[in-house]
């Protein structure tokens, strides 16, 4: 018993951050989605992108990326609430599902998380371009920009590509 459910972990967890991994967010949607329709509920759904992450992992090296991808996960997920499900999306992109919030604390949310990166002392920053490692966000909330998975993917990673358009180290919340 024990062994099952240490392999149900294995299956949904991401092996360098522990988080939950791109898997279990694709269910996780799914299920607040149906959830929402169900009880007339919200939710908003939050991707964030390290900006130029390439280039501090050709400057710093791989190993040093991934102590910086470990230690963006722990500060997210200091800021958010249990209820909330943060997990690494892939690469460096990170996804958060916030269950029953506006889509304007969420903005908030979203703005304070960039914040908090972008004030963050990490090792080998200064390599990047700024001298900080930040990070860009897009926000999108169910029923305001859609009622399913697919479309409030696609609005949140339009945003997303805003907010690096735009400049990175930026919280798009709206077109």
């Amino acid at each position: 018993m024990a062994a099952n459910i240490a392999l149900k972990e294995l299956a949904v967890r991401d092996g360098l951050t522990g988080l939950y991994n791109h898997r279990y967010f694709k269910e996780a949607l799914t299920v607040e989605v149906l959830r929402c329709n169900r009880h007339d509920r919200g939710f908003s759904l939050i991707f964030l992108d390290v900006d130029h992450f390439k280039v501090y992992n050709d400057v710093n090296g791989h190993p040093n990326g991934d102590l910086a991808l470990q230690s963006l996960g722990h500060l997210i997920g200091s800021r958010l609430r249990g209820s909330d499900i943060l997990c690494r999306y892939g690469g460096e992109e990170f996804a958060i599902i916030l269950p029953e919030i506006t889509h304007e604390l969420s903005c908030n949310i979203g703005e304070e998380i960039r914040q908090q990166i972008e004030n963050h002392a990490f090792d080998c920053e200064e390599s990047q371009p700024g001298g900080r490692l930040t990070i860009s966000l897009g926000i999108a909330t169910y029923g305001r920009d859609g009622k399913d998975g697919s479309t409030l993917m696609e609005v949140v990673d339009k945003r997303l590509y805003k907010a690096k358009a735009d400049g990175r180290n930026r919280c798009c919340c709206a077109d």
